[in-house]
């Protein structure tokens, strides 16, 4: 159940335990930011104002609700409303994830293709399992951005360094176990029936 103050109850209305929320565009605040009324909508079809905030604000108190603002403001071209510092380094964020998630994914296919060629006796499906997940994971990566093939090319030595870290790790063998330039093209490491043999 929301609860209204009281000084803005009027005629003992009792709001719906699911009110609607609305952000309605106010004005200009003294630094140009957006001023916001937070309005809740009720079954009887009246509304209540709640409170004023502005949109950094409200980033920083209720994000899932900005994200919600943020979308409608788009949708209507309402442009000169938007949080653009807030909604640039949102999708700057967007970015990074997807370049780790490509590394992250990468590093564990290099990993286990070192481990499968250098521990023979300890191959398992497991393994195998690893290597086929973070295989799909990339090539799902590659449809939904086709622009991230050229940050593999990017990063493929990087990842190939780290990743004879994680397999000596792993192995317990020497890092010098692993040769130092990458021993496997980027067909093999992308091709979903690749596995180093003898």
């Amino acid at each position: 159940m929301v609860t209204v103050p009281k000084r803005l109850q009027r005629n003992n209305l009792k709001p719906s335990t699911n009110p609607l929320f609305l952000l309605c565009p106010l004005s200009k605040g003294a630094r140009g930011d957006n001023i916001y009324t937070l309005v809740l909508l009720f079954k009887k079809k009246e509304a209540i104002v709640v409170t004023q905030i502005n949109a950094k604000t409200l980033y920083e108190q209720d994000f899932n609700l900005w994200l919600e603002e943020t979308v409608n403001l788009l949708k209507n071209r309402q442009l000169d409303q938007l949080d653009y510092d807030n909604l640039i380094e949102e999708i700057e964020s967007m970015a990074r994830k997807d370049k780790r998630a490509l590394e992250s994914n990468l590093e564990q296919i290099l990993m286990h293709l070192l481990k499968w060629q250098y521990q023979k006796n300890k191959r398992s499906n497991s393994w195998r399992y690893s290597i086929i997940e973070h295989r799909n994971r990339l090539k799902k990566d590659f449809r939904d951005s086709p622009s991230l093939k050229h940050y593999f090319d990017d990063v493929l030595e990087d990842c190939y360094q780290t990743a004879r870290e994680f397999a000596s790790e792993q192995t317990g063998l020497d890092i010098k176990t692993f040769p130092i330039d990458l021993p496997f093209t980027k067909e093999n490491i992308l091709d979903p029936d690749y596995l180093p043999e003898d």
